[in-house]
């Protein structure tokens, strides 16, 4: 397991200090009556990982009303944003803008549009009366022109955030998914990051991995989810600009699916941080627990496990037998899998990447491997 240690930098004035020392954040549950506290006001989220206490997001409380959801594919970052969707629209009722690249969030949607996005009046006229507004980007045909409409689009709700009557009142939140594909245009997140609580505008990002995501958006953001994690320089991201200790980095590589850190920043300065032991409000996909060794598993996505051996463009018999032995009993031995797959498909690289994409880490992968090739060897 990959440990880094956690840096005495202080962040936003956010760090404890004793004796000019700045201490590392370790996890460190809100007592329950400090959680409930938000019980009307908040949106909940989900329990807390040692007491199981409700937690609601306080928006009110934090330094901005931002938010930030990072983690691999299939680890629950994408059921937090659905979750915050539609708990935001539908039950506090603020208006919601989302910009989606792929399709995913279309069928928690009324209204969508695409390549007619129009002026900022337009888009100002579509939010007073619809609430929700919807940019289906999946439907363009290249990449590029996904990544221009989403800047064009933004630049028109910089001008319609800059017509708001300048207030506390939370009235709209964006909802960016992949955030990493416009960070060429960075100004556009930070201009919404410096701005946007004035106007009572929010910005909630997801992303994979953290480390592409500038440094000025990051670090001013009230709220941060982080779901399991494995990217080096993402960790080391965490560890150095949020003083975490050693402890919190090593869990968050073996968080399962739905279970998440909550990071947040207080108008007090204050920071609270803590582990939630799973996000509620959205029904989870099946879960396919992988061996990994010596009584080791990690979680993934039925789907995702069975979308990676559909990429590797073996026979439709082999994918069969391989999906037959997994639905006896959920779970999977990776070593065996990876014996399977080297006896028909001759491309490792793709294996690898595959695994990779799932959130395995590579020490773990490097030792199926060798064991692997070696029975195979061997027999």
């Amino acid at each position: 397991m990959n440990s880094y240690k956690a840096n005495t930098r202080r962040f936003n004035s956010g760090s404890r200090s004793v004796a000019g020392l700045i201490i590392p954040y370790c996890s460190n549950e809100p007592r329950s009556e400090d959680l409930s506290r938000y019980a009307e006001s908040g949106i909940y989220i989900g329990r807390t990982d040692k007491f199981a206490d409700p937690v609601f997001l306080n928006l009110h409380g934090a330094v901005n009303p931002h938010i930030f959801v990072a983690g691999i594919s299939g680890s629950g970052k994408s059921f937090m944003m659905k979750n915050l969707m539609l708990r935001m629209s539908n039950i506090a009722g603020y208006s919601i803008v989302i910009l989606d690249f792929t399709g995913e969030y279309r069928r928690f949607t009324e209204y969508s549009f695409c390549t007619t996005m129009g002026s900022g009046a337009k888009v100002k006229a579509m939010l007073d009366a619809n609430k929700l507004l919807y940019a289906d980007l999946s439907c363009m045909p290249a990449e590029n022109l996904k990544v221009k409409a989403a800047e064009r689009f933004l630049g028109d709700l910089i001008d319609v955030m800059r017509k708001f009557k300048a207030d506390s009142e939370f009235r709209l939140f964006i909802f960016l998914d992949e955030a990493w594909k416009i960070i060429k245009k960075k100004e556009l997140l930070e201009t919404f990051i410096r701005e946007g609580r004035k106007y009572g505008v929010g910005l909630i990002m997801g992303s994979q991995i953290l480390d592409d995501i500038d440094r000025k958006v990051s670090e001013n953001i009230g709220t941060i989810f982080v779901f399991r994690m494995q990217n080096a320089d993402s960790l080391e991201k965490l560890s150095k600009d949020y003083s975490l200790t050693n402890d919190v980095i090593a869990r968050i590589q073996e968080l399962g699916v739905g279970s998440c850190l909550q990071l947040q920043l207080l108008k007090s300065e204050e920071r609270t941080c803590f582990f939630i032991r799973k996000v509620g409000g959205v029904e989870f996909a099946d879960i396919l627990k992988i061996c990994i060794g010596a009584g080791m598993y990690i979680e993934v996505e039925e789907n995702e496990f069975y979308e990676f051996l559909d990429s590797l463009e073996i026979s439709k018999e082999k994918i069969a037998e391989i999906k037959a032995e997994i639905e006896k009993s959920a779970e999977v031995d990776l070593e065996k899998v990876i014996m399977k797959l080297l006896n028909v498909c001759f491309d490792r690289k793709k294996i690898l990447n595959g695994l990779r994409q799932m959130g395995l880490k590579d020490s773990d992968i490097a030792d199926a491997f060798s064991n692997a090739v070696s029975t195979l060897y061997n027999t």
